[in-house]
């Protein structure tokens, strides 16, 4: 509710859910398909991207979500973030998107990721987009791998709804 205030309480609120990383986007994503939270949506779609790379895993599971507008937010706020790793998800959802909104965003997203990310190749299918997620995985690639320091990961579901976390050892 304090994104909804004056700027200061914005940075503020904004600064709390940078420090709850990957655990704030389910409250995010939830609040975004409230519709008695439609006047916070501008708020919560700025905070988004600034939740950065910790957003990464639990937005792309939340491109399952059957509310459009959502999916919209969470589409728009990969491109912003721009790292590379959510590019077989937009792939994917590139073959199920059924509007010309939805493809004009993910168009826009996957774009944006490869500007930033270098040498992205966006004209491959999805499934050799994750299997070259899961070789870069398995050759230990530091921008995939889980905090070492915590003793547990998180593997991110969409169930009933809404996102759930399942802590797995890292």
């Amino acid at each position: 509710e304090r994104l909804g205030g004056p700027p200061r309480a914005f940075e503020n609120a904004v600064a709390l859910l940078k420090d709850s990383g990957e655990y704030a986007v389910p409250f995010i994503i939830e609040a975004l398909g409230d519709p008695d939270r439609k006047a916070l949506t501008p708020a919560l779609i700025r905070c988004l991207p600034q939740i950065d790379r910790p957003a990464l895993n639990p937005l792309v599971v939340a491109l399952e979500t059957t509310d459009d507008a959502v999916r919209l937010h969470a589409i728009r706020a990969l491109g912003e973030i721009g790292y590379r790793q959510a590019v077989p998800y937009l792939l994917l959802r590139q073959t199920q998107a059924t509007t010309a909104e939805e493809r004009a965003a993910l168009a826009t997203a996957l774009t944006a990721i490869a500007s930033r990310a270098g040498d992205v190749d966006l004209s491959q299918a999805p499934a050799a987009a994750f299997f070259d997620l899961a070789e870069q995985y398995y050759d230990d690639n530091p921008a995939l791998a889980a905090d070492m320091r915590l003793a547990t990961a998180n593997v991110w579901y969409w169930r009933d709804g809404i996102l759930q976390d399942i802590a797995v050892p890292t």
